[in-house]
């Protein structure tokens, strides 16, 4: 199972794909929403952290899903490395790959693509299917 991150919003991501339900989604802004807590309290942070893991492990082990999307709008380094951490620590042997799902047309994402293996990279004029995506192998910039 590959794990796709992405900073676009779930109507882009469900109008972009036609197989978008053979994927789970954790939008990060739902889940805030649904706990509805203040996120300037570090307490709150961790709920919805534990939430994201919680929610990580139990779509990784589910067979009916082809694959994870991850959407957050604040993408960075720490939220690349968490989930990397969490995947390491609880499902190393279910997440095949992380991927950085960008839009084709206008790529916000350039600065993180040194933390992926791959990236794929979506158009907005038609719908296709995440396997159609065009993929880019990246090499690690050393730092």
């Amino acid at each position: 199972m590959k794990l796709y991150i992405t900073s676009e919003s779930y109507y882009r991501i469900q109008n972009g794909f036609s197989n978008i339900n053979a994927f789970a989604i954790i939008d990060v802004s739902l889940i805030i929403n649904k706990l509805n807590l203040d996120m300037q309290k570090n307490c709150n942070i961790f709920l919805v952290n534990d939430e994201i893991k919680n929610l990580l492990i139990s779509y990784s082990k589910c067979k009916k899903y082809r694959g994870i999307i991850y959407i957050t709008k604040n993408i960075n380094d720490d939220v690349i490395t968490n989930i990397h951490n969490i995947i390491n620590e609880y499902i190393v042997e279910y997440i095949d790959d992380v991927i950085l799902l960008d839009d084709y047309d206008t790529p916000k994402q350039r600065h993180l693509y040194y933390l992926f293996n791959e990236v794929m990279y979506f158009s907005t004029f038609k719908k296709i299917k995440i396997i159609e995506c065009k993929p880019i192998q990246m090499l690690k910039r050393d730092d």
